[in-house]
C-alpha cells in the first residue's frame, strides 16, 4: 500500500515541482532585450557625390524598411500538415507548414478568425491528399511550385482572393513497408 501511494505521489510531485521551476526561471532567463534604432541618414565619413547619387536608394530602402514593419501581413500561416503518400514498397510521410497569401491584408485578417481560417484549412488538406495520386508527388523529388500551383487552382475555386499557396517548410520522408 505504501509502495503504491509513494509510486503515484512521487510523479505527481516531480511534475508540480518542473512547473514551479520553470515559473521561477523563466523570469530570469528572459532577457529585455530592444532592437537598435535605425539610422537612415547617410554617415558623416561618405562622400558628397556618394551621397547625392543615393537619395533615390535610400528613399526606396525606407519603403522596404516600412513594408518590413508588418511581415506576412497577407499570409495566413494554416500550420503543419503530414500527409501520407502510398507506394508500392514504401510509404512516403509529407509534412510541411502551409500559408496562404492573400490579396490584401484585411482579408487575411478575416482567415484569420478560427471558423474562416479552418475551413481554408480543411480545403488545403482535401486538395493535398487528392494531389497525392498525381505524378507530382508519386517520384523521388516534389517539385514544391507544380504542387503549390496545383493547390493555388484547387483553392481559388472556393475561396477569392487567394494569391498564392506557400510551403513554409517541407520535409518528405520515405519509410520502408515492413
Amino acid at each position: 500500500m505504501k509502495t503504491t501511494i509513494l509510486f503515484s505521489a512521487l510523479p505527481v510531485l516531480s511534475v508540480l515541482a518542473g512547473l514551479g521551476s520553470g515559473f521561477v526561471f523563466a523570469d530570469e532567463a528572459t532577457p529585455a532585450v530592444q532592437p537598435a534604432p535605425a539610422s537612415t541618414s547617410p554617415s558623416a565619413t561618405e562622400p558628397m557625390s556618394r551621397r547625392a547619387s543615393n537619395d533615390t536608394s535610400e528613399k526606396a530602402d525606407l519603403d522596404l524598411a516600412r513594408d518590413a514593419e508588418k511581415p506576412g501581413a497577407r499570409v495566413v500561416q494554416l500550420g503543419r500538415i503530414t500527409v501520407p503518400i502510398q507506394k508500392a514498397r514504401t510509404v512516403s510521410y509529407v509534412a510541411a507548414d502551409l500559408g496562404v497569401a492573400m490579396q490584401d491584408a484585411a482579408l487575411a485578417e478575416a482567415f484569420r478568425e478560427p471558423q474562416a481560417g479552418l475551413r481554408l484549412r480543411s480545403a488545403v488538406l482535401a486538395a493535398l491528399v487528392e494531389a497525392t495520386a498525381l505524378p507530382i508527388m508519386q517520384g523521388a523529388d516534389i517539385d514544391t511550385e507544380a504542387l503549390s500551383g496545383h493547390l493555388e487552382r484547387q483553392i481559388i475555386k472556393d475561396f477569392e482572393g487567394v494569391e498564392d499557396v506557400l510551403f513554409l517548410s517541407f520535409q518528405k520522408s520515405d519509410v520502408p513497408r515492413a
